[in-house]
């Protein structure tokens, strides 16, 4: 290829390797997002304690009210 052909080959795989890139679903999963996470282990400890101290380390000030509300429900579900 020469020049311009080059160049529009080039081009026509670049946005092909784009296009497929973006249509090809990823998956990103952290050791935290698991059943065997911390998170989730500080769950259950919380749960079995009766006491939200551990997974307070969690989750954001704002959403502490919402968090504890949800905690108190599941202790008296369970």
């Amino acid at each position: 290829m020469n020049g311009q052909a080059g160049k529009s080959m080039l081009l026509v795989w670049t946005i092909f390797l784009l296009v497929l890139a973006v249509m090809l679903p990823g998956q990103a999963m952290a050791h935290c997002d698991t059943l065997d996470g911390p998170v989730i282990a500080d769950a259950r400890t919380a749960l079995d304690q009766n006491d939200i101290t551990p997974i307070l380390k969690w989750i954001t000030a704002e959403d502490e009210k919402a968090v504890r509300a949800a905690f108190v429900q599941t202790q008296v579900v369970r």
